[in-house]
């Protein structure tokens, strides 16, 4: 045998035993990191901490007023990861959340993970004096943004109204999560049905095939309460002629 056959022969062996060694050793596998779930919306006046847990871990938390944008929304922002082991300060989609508000040892509410990106909307621990479906907290928001005007408490807002003059329903910029006091913060496109990126004669005639007093679970049940009414027709108006909507 020469020597380049001895080689040829070694390095065979070596190969052999590194391989050997490799199905021996236990397979790792490390998560794999996922968008955030974003979990937001109107807490009580009491609130000055929101967290989120997972079987009694803190995954994350908001301290109301982190976000000057956010006005009197909390914003939870869910680190997600799939595959392999866990990540630490991370969920799976799935898991069981539980939400609290300051030092509370009861969940205010808890819901189930989703998929990657996915977004929830919870008012946690809000009151809806009036019944018409936007909680007192944010309506009081409203009645003392202008101390000149004839809105002085919760009761004198009006869904329908627009109170920032902005083109917008209090109540559509409430759903939307944007800020019915500021005129350069309007809700984001909800009416372009055929998703061509506007709102046209098209979307239009769609709208009309479920307009009045339908019941679906579809696009033109634009406030999501499973029917298709005047305030989604007040919606549609609102979006009508929008050439911003993007997907």
């Amino acid at each position: 045998m020469n020597a380049k056959e001895r080689k040829g022969r070694l390095v065979g062996f070596v190969t052999m035993i590194l391989f050997a060694l490799a199905l021996a050793l236990p397979a790792r596998s490390s998560a794999v990191p996922e968008p955030d779930n974003i979990v937001y919306g109107v807490a009580a006046d009491s609130a000055v901490t929101i967290r989120l847990e997972v079987d009694g871990t803190q995954i994350c938390s908001y301290h109301m007023g982190d976000d000057p944008d956010a006005g009197v929304f909390y914003i939870l922002r869910v680190p997600m990861d799939s595959a392999g082991d866990p990540l630490s300060g991370s969920a799976r989609p799935g898991d069981t959340a539980d939400i609290y508000i300051n030092e509370d040892t009861s969940p205010t509410q808890s819901l189930i993970l989703g998929e990657r990106g996915s977004i929830f909307r919870l008012d946690l621990g809000t009151t809806d004096d009036d019944g018409d479906g936007i909680p007192d907290q944010w309506e009081q928001r409203l009645a003392d943004a202008n101390g000149s005007d004839d809105i002085y408490d919760a009761s004198d807002v009006d869904p329908k109204a627009d109170f920032d003059n902005d083109g917008f329903s209090n109540a559509r910029e409430f759903l939307a999560g944007s800020d019915a006091a500021d005129t350069e913060k309007i809700p984001c496109c909800i009416a372009d049905l055929n998703t061509d990126g506007d709102v046209d004669g098209t979307d239009l005639a769609e709208f009309g095939e479920d307009y009045p007093f339908g019941t679906c679970e579809c696009p033109s049940d634009m406030d999501g309460d499973g029917d298709i009414d005047d305030m989604d027709f007040l919606f549609f108006t609102e979006d009508y002629g929008r050439m911003d909507c993007y997907w």
